[in-house]
């Protein structure tokens, strides 16, 4: 089971800059599944992804130093383009979590979802080959057998439950 004042972290964070940014990866699957208790195979929730608005990266970037968060170099540092890595640790009940966050900087198709704005969930699967790495937890194997026989995945049991 996922760190449950971890996740609490990273959506608090992410709040601050929702209008700034499409959410993407574990994060977005979360907010399209019905609600559940995470656990490490239904979303991958060790950072959370999001695609910023390019003309709206500076002030992303502001706003997440004014809350303690520094430049992280990674190894995609220079070979993908408009990949930012951000990080911090930060005090979330009486528990220390890491967030870290990855910026891409791209505007991409997306959906609204309790005031966050997620990655349109046909156009998130196709990241799966190139820019996440977690295409075998349950939402995004259930999301892609849902979108082959076109049904849109929001909100279906399925992203959750194993079969």
């Amino acid at each position: 089971m996922w760190k449950q004042e971890k996740l609490l972290a990273q959506i608090e964070e992410v709040r601050l800059i929702k209008g700034l940014c499409v959410i993407s990866g574990g994060l977005a699957w979360h907010f399209m599944s019905p609600p559940h208790v995470e656990s490490k195979y239904v979303h991958d929730h060790k950072d959370v992804d999001l695609f910023v608005f390019p003309d709206r990266f500076q002030e992303a970037v502001g706003i997440m130093k004014s809350r303690g968060f520094n430049r992280y170099w990674t190894k995609y540092d220079g070979v993908t383009p408009n990949f930012y890595r951000y990080g911090k640790t930060q005090i979330q009940g009486l528990k220390r979590v890491k967030v870290l966050v990855d910026i891409f900087l791209e505007t991409v198709p997306y959906i609204e979802i309790g005031g966050f704005k997620i990655v349109e969930p046909k156009h998130l699967l196709t990241y799966y080959k190139t820019v996440h790495t977690s295409g075998g937890c349950i939402a995004v194997r259930e999301a892609r057998i849902l979108v082959a026989r076109g049904i849109n995945p929001v909100g279906r049991e399925e992203l959750i439950k194993a079969e």
